[in-house]
């Protein structure tokens, strides 16, 4: 049976298009304040092995792949020689293997590119179809997994590893992420109480963008430095270990002074896309901004995050170049620190 196959064989959630208003409104409730489980279909996994994998990631990440041993994770980012992100990445490592999770339309290809650097090097990599990605949040969720004898990390980017294989990841978001063969899948969601409501995967990217962590798609590909996305605010960037891709790019924006554009945390009155432009008077029509990701809330209004120049917060954004549809400034769980 084919990957496509098994995950069809488990009864996964319908797309988006097929829910109503009352069903999603539903689903983001269910998130918010009960006990939820949302296949992540829109992420896959990279798969790095071999004697010099460590090394290689070294130098082809932002963040210290060094720091990663076996009960941690880290969120990090691929990035061009011009220092445009190519994707964001949660990477861990489980026994001998790191493990990068980027967004699904992006999997081949950064596969294909790291290929091309391997060279000489005694590291293999390959798209990792033997897992099923789920995503887990509430108190009933949890315990239902902690009974099918999951002990769930504690801390945020803890992670852990079962005797069965499966790879479990606490994630900032107050969720946790599971990684486990079909099988185990298939068992596992079977034995889920009623308590636990299956969501679909817009609702869940609400927790990262509550969070403030930005998920780089073919839409937004090269279209921002580092910083642009708050990646040296959460964690992603090590600004002490040696050079890889945009390194030079990215330590020049930090030390250069002030940068001009931030991601914010914002609401939205009409939906936008990734890669959607933002507006702001004064500026004829130029964009000031740019969406990263968005989804839509319980009150059919949407959540995003957005790549904003910070001065034109003073004159207002706007969805459009009329300067009709306001863009509203949401709270992230991180200051900016240099505004």
């Amino acid at each position: 049976m084919s990957t496509q196959s098994k995950l069809e064989s488990l009864e996964t959630v319908n797309p988006q298009a097929e829910w109503g208003d009352a069903q999603y409104a539903a689903q983001v409730t269910a998130l918010n304040q009960g006990a939820v489980i949302c296949r992540l279909s829109q992420f896959r996994l990279l798969r790095v092995t071999g004697e010099d994998a460590a090394t290689f990631l070294q130098g082809q990440l932002s963040n210290d792949v060094r720091l990663l041993d076996g009960c941690n994770a880290q969120y990090t980012g691929y990035s061009s020689a011009k220092g445009r992100l190519l994707a964001s990445s949660l990477c861990w490592k489980s026994e001998e293997s790191y493990f990068l999770l980027v967004a699904s339309d992006l999997a081949e290809s950064i596969a294909k590119r790291l290929t091309m650097f391997i060279m000489r090097s005694k590291v293999k990599l390959s798209i990792d179809e033997a897992f099923c990605l789920f995503g887990f949040k509430g108190e009933q969720a949890e315990m239902a997994l902690t009974a099918k004898g999951y002990d769930l990390p504690i801390q945020p980017l803890q992670s852990a590893g079962y005797a069965n294989g499966s790879m479990c990841i606490r994630l900032p978001s107050g969720g946790v992420l599971l990684a486990l063969g079909d099988a185990e899948a298939e068992v596992l969601r079977a034995g889920l109480p009623t308590t636990v409501t299956e969501i679909g995967d817009e609702a869940w990217s609400l927790l990262d963008i509550a969070a403030g962590i930005p998920w780089i798609t073919a839409a937004t590909q090269e279209q921002f430095v580092a910083q642009m996305v708050n990646m040296d605010l959460f964690g992603a960037i090590s600004f002490t270990k040696g050079c890889y891709p945009g390194q030079e790019i990215i330590a020049r924006t930090r030390y250069l002074g002030k940068i001009k554009r931030r991601m914010y945390r914002v609401k939205l009155s009409i939906l936008s896309s990734a890669g959607g432009a933002l507006y702001s008077p004064g500026m004829e029509g130029q964009s000031i901004g740019m969406i990263v990701n968005v989804a839509r809330d319980a009150d059919g209004q949407y959540q995003a995050l957005a790549a904003i120049q910070s001065a034109s917060w003073d004159e207002g954004i706007y969805l459009d170049v009329d300067n009709k549809c306001s863009v509203e400034n949401l709270s992230l769980p991180y200051s900016h620190v240099d505004e």
